[in-house]
């Protein structure tokens, strides 16, 4: 298992092809999270501005009473419904964002430990694959499958092995 972290932290190849493919995945995540807050925001523009007919309607007694209290319910419920998928998208753009941080950790991480990949004592060894999240799964036949993650505490780690 050390030697395929070793490999992925070491060989600077299938490092940053990894890294390529993780920050352009989050790239496109994030582009599309921003379209869809500027969608939601003109949506939420436009609610306030029927809302805004709906009373200058009520004001001239163009509309009922009853019509007002009917469309101003169907207007709460979509800014209800428009407020929380706001929500979700600064949520996804949040999480992003720290996958973003964990991406710059884990070079850090790299950086530091490159030269000490071989020499690595136990105690490093262990920080390492604990950051890395690093997980084996044991296929068909006794095959291994290492996998290696990004996790969000990565920066700790870091400071962890500097101090070693």
């Amino acid at each position: 298992m050390w030697t395929e972290v070793a490999d992925f932290l070491g060989n600077p190849d299938i490092f940053q092809a990894e890294m390529d493919r993780r920050v352009h995945g989050q790239e496109g995540q994030g582009a599309e999270a921003e379209r869809k807050i500027a969608d939601l925001n003109r949506r939420l523009a436009d609610v306030d501005r029927r809302e805004t007919e709906l009373v200058a309607l009520r004001l001239r007694d163009a509309v009922s009473e009853v019509a007002l209290d009917r469309n101003a319910a169907l207007l709460r419920v979509e800014r209800t419904h428009l407020t929380e998928e706001m929500e979700r998208q600064r949520e996804t753009m949040s999480t992003l964002e720290q996958g973003q941080a964990a991406v710059a950790s884990l070079k850090a991480l790299r950086e530091h430990m490159y030269h000490r990949l071989d020499s690595a004592t136990p105690e490093d060894r262990r920080t390492v694959l604990e950051a890395l999240e690093t997980r084996v799964t044991v296929g068909v036949g006794g095959v291994l499958e290492v996998s290696i993650g990004i996790p969000q505490g990565v920066a700790d780690c870091v400071q962890r092995t500097q101090g070693q």
